[in-house]
């Protein structure tokens, strides 16, 4: 499903917060991306927003079974959306990580998977 797409999806949840699930989902996922250094810890009180909605993508990506497409790198395109455009640089990281599976090897390009991490935490919480 297009990378935007997602991100109306998790910002609506995000929104609402009547999804308890999606919103102990989102916040796993972000302590994983901050683990792993895709994501800051510097200026969390300013950006920490920006990084639930980074992970809600994911999340909503989980439940539907979909991939993440990618399908423009143009920091602009992001910015049209609203979102950060700091994105593409987190994309690529979570793809250098093994966290996202990409059809290229070393960007974040074309239709990403979760890669086991992910799926494993993300699974465990829904047993």
């Amino acid at each position: 499903m297009n990378l935007f797409v997602l991100l109306g999806k998790a910002e609506a949840k995000l929104e609402t917060g009547d999804d308890p699930y999606f919103n102990e989902a989102t916040e796993l996922v972000t302590t994983i991306l901050r683990t792993e250094e895709v994501l800051p810890y510097r200026r969390i009180s300013l950006n920490g927003a920006l990084h639930q909605l980074f992970s809600g993508i994911i999340v909503a990506a989980y439940e539907a079974e979909t991939s993440i497409d990618v399908t423009s790198r143009h920091t602009a395109t992001y910015h049209e959306y609203g979102f950060t455009t700091k994105a593409v640089g987190w994309l690529d990281k979570a793809v250098a990580r093994g966290l996202l599976l990409s059809p290229y090897d070393d960007k974040a390009k074309g239709a990403l998977t979760l890669g086991p991490l992910l799926t494993t935490y993300l699974d465990d919480l829904l047993a």
